[in-house]
């Protein structure tokens, strides 16, 4: 008895872990993408405004 609770436990606590680390890993990566594509537009408009500018 113990041990097929035991057995339960384990199995909800593994896939309870696979189903946060996935959640997690997929936030964090559309955080750094957003993050990447802010940076990214600020440079873009930052060589716009020098590029205005020589001329």
């Amino acid at each position: 008895m113990t041990w097929s609770l035991f057995t339960v436990l384990q199995f909800f606590t593994s896939t309870f872990l696979a189903l946060w680390n996935a959640f997690s890993l997929s936030f964090v990566n559309k955080t750094v993408i957003l993050l990447y594509q802010q940076k990214w537009n600020d440079e873009l408009q930052y060589e716009n405004h020098e590029l205005e500018e020589s001329c």
